[in-house]
């Protein structure tokens, strides 16, 4: 066990990779140096950095990893797999890609250390986005979306005051898209129909900033979002 900014981490030494990952587990070779000196430029001239600073586990998670293993299919939840996805989707990723995993993900993933390399095994759903032969494409239905801070917009006639809006709603651009899911497994979500460029209105709770403000390194204002939280476009 070594202990990391959310408690805890199980730490498994192996003498070889595992043949197969199961269960919707994704194995990421990860690095102790998180800066991989990438940036990613979308059509509004923003800058997606896709990176950090030098690793310290005790103070900071790991979020970037190389896919080296994926499930042959993806399970989800249903009476007879309880601990199945929350939601039906595709398989998007494949051997090499360079993805990007929650906070909490990389905080409570298990290691494997391999030859003295490092890896963790975490969740499918747990992966935002993914680049592939430098092209950045959120999965799971995320979106990557730039928020306006605004305390209220006119279109059409319609006023939305975002300070008084109980759902507390609020603008922003989509900057990078993906597919979206095929069905969720409780209530009746729907993921919004969105290209990049469109205007959007969220609930702010579902929207979760790309980085840490502490090691922020972007000017815009971008975090990622389920699609099925976008409650309308301008």
């Amino acid at each position: 066990m070594i202990t990391t900014s959310a408690g805890e981490r199980t730490v498994l030494h192996l003498d070889k990779l595992p043949r197969k990952v199961m269960n919707n587990k994704v194995l990421l070779r990860v690095e102790d140096n998180l800066d991989d000196g990438c940036e990613y430029e979308t059509e509004g001239g923003l800058k997606l950095i896709l990176a950090g600073g030098e690793f310290e586990e005790s103070s900071r998670v790991v979020r970037f990893g190389t896919v080296v293993r994926v499930p042959d299919k993806l399970v989800t939840k249903s009476k007879s797999h309880p601990k199945g996805m929350e939601w039906e989707c595709d398989m998007e990723l494949e051997e090499g890609d360079r993805v990007l995993i929650g906070v909490m993900a990389g905080a409570n993933a298990d290691m494997l250390i391999i030859d003295d390399l490092s890896y963790f095994l975490v969740n499918y759903e747990e992966i935002i986005l993914r680049r592939r032969n430098g092209v950045v494409t959120p999965i799971n239905g995320f979106c990557v979306v730039e928020k306006f801070v605004e305390d209220k917009i006119e279109a059409d006639g319609l006023v939305l005051d975002f300070q008084k809006d109980v759902h507390d709603k609020r603008r922003g651009r989509v900057r990078f898209n993906g597919a979206n899911n095929k069905r969720y497994f409780i209530g009746s979500n729907i993921d919004a129909k969105v290209e990049v460029g469109d205007d959007v209105v969220f609930s702010i709770e579902a929207w979760t900033p790309l980085e840490d403000e502490l090691f922020a390194e972007m000017d815009a204002n971008l975090g990622y979002i389920q699609k099925s939280w976008i409650s309308g476009k301008f």
